[in-house]
């Protein structure tokens, strides 16, 4: 296996040719990008890789920056110099290539370095978000025009076919896809799902481990496609629509796409924080010796929002901690609970307890 190290001025980036380029962490899997396509011809095939690697970084940290801000504040982060591209990103892997003697064409993935692109954000006052949520299932229901039957597991529903062979790249907001097969038949009649709620998700959410389901309705209407897709959080019994739109033309795939897109927008809009402003808690936990506050610590260590754990006190059964994180308190309790841990005040103090 050859590895090929670029030497730039100050900044070394490996590149590996034919392997897998694989997130180390969560946080790791939303800076890296797979599939950047290039395509450059030059005056010999070295000139034109060369600056086939600087475009893909680029398009890489661009995308990073897109995948974790919000539209309209992705816009306003200035512009990196191409001399200073390079400090980041950290990997990058080629994953096919061809040449001629003038003309470089390949794919590659790259992984970004997560503390440049915050640095920078942070520096520019540009909220931006790392809570990943947790993983829904779409239901994709089809109508050929406004008034028709609902088409689900038919082999005439092209919807459920756009997002099988389609799936958005979502990070964020990760997607299941119904694999459409007896058991997601038996879970889930087309007859119910029009105006299914929790009662009638519940087996279907539970094949696929999802505590949310997304009915994504496409209807096909003059040359082009409505889309409205209604939430269902089963575990807490919430019903809502999520977002709804019209695309430009009948193309089912890019409609597959600008949901995807929504999806993730939405949640960018409850989640982002300016993470150059931080609040500090003392909390106090309940623990059963040494190992469960080591695995305490690494839970809240693991928690997006937090930047800082820093132990105060401790007993044998209990441990006095301080926090330093970003957001609101709603959110770093949100954020706990999905870590299993309750938060709340008693007497003055912040305490946590497992759910």
């Amino acid at each position: 296996m050859k590895k090929i190290f670029l030497l730039p001025v100050i900044y070394v980036l490996s590149v590996l040719v034919a392997m897998p380029l694989q997130a180390k962490s969560d946080s790791d899997d939303l800076y890296l990008i797979n599939n950047i396509h290039v395509d450059v011809t030059d005056e010999t095939a070295a000139i034109a890789r060369n600056k086939a690697f600087d475009m893909a970084k680029e398009e890489a940290v661009h995308r990073a920056i897109s995948r974790i801000t919000l539209k309209y504040d992705a816009e306003k982060v200035p512009e990196i110099s191409p001399d200073d591209i390079s400090a980041y990103t950290k990997e990058l892997v080629v994953n096919s290539e061809k040449s001629s003697g003038v003309r470089y064409i390949a794919d590659i993935n790259i992984l970004v370095d997560s503390s440049s692109v915050e640095t920078l954000l942070k520096k520019n006052s540009i909220p931006f978000t790392k809570h990943v949520k947790d993983s829904v299932l779409i239901i994709p229901v089809y109508y050929k025009a406004k008034g028709a039957r609902p088409l689900l597991w038919e082999e005439q529903n092209p919807w459920l076919k756009a997002w099988q062979q389609n799936p958005p790249d979502n990070k964020l907001v990760p997607v299941a896809i119904p694999m459409a097969d007896v058991s997601d038949m038996n879970a889930l009649k087309s007859t119910d799902v029009a105006e299914a709620g929790a009662s009638e998700l519940t087996k279907i959410a539970q094949i696929y481990g999802v505590n949310e389901v997304y009915i994504a309705k496409a209807t096909l209407s003059d040359e082009k496609v409505e889309v409205v897709v209604r939430g269902i959080n089963l575990s807490k019994l919430e019903d809502y629509t999520y977002t709804s739109f019209s695309t430009d033309t009948n193309d089912l795939y890019n409609a597959v796409v600008r949901t995807g897109v929504e999806i993730e927008e939405l949640w960018k809009e409850s989640q982002v924080v300016q993470y150059n402003e931080i609040s500090e808690i003392i909390i106090v936990s309940p623990i059963e010796g040494l190992q469960d506050w080591l695995k305490l610590k690494s839970k809240l260590e693991d928690i997006s929002l937090v930047s800082g754990v820093y132990l105060q006190a401790m007993k044998r059964d209990l441990v006095q901690v301080k926090i330093s994180f970003s957001g609101s308190l709603r959110m770093i309790k949100n954020n706990f609970a999905e870590k299993g841990m309750s938060l709340h005040q008693t007497s003055g103090y912040w305490v946590i307890e497992k759910n």
